[in-house]
């Protein structure tokens, strides 16, 4: 998850990483690595991960 842990890589388009990572939950990726170091990353996907529960529950 270093690609989106920060810029260092270059700008993120935060819509497009959520949806590539709901894209490879949909498929059936249970595990996503990241280092404590990417904080950012970690963040990024419990929100997206919380607010698609919320979207498909409701």
């Amino acid at each position: 998850m270093w690609q989106v842990s920060g810029s260092g890589w270059g700008r993120l388009d935060r819509d497009s990483a959520v949806d590539s990572m709901l894209r490879l939950v949909d498929v059936g990726l249970s595990t996503f690595d990241m280092a404590d170091i990417c904080k950012k990353s970690f963040l990024l996907l419990l929100s997206s991960l919380f607010l698609s529960v919320i979207f498909i529950e409701n």
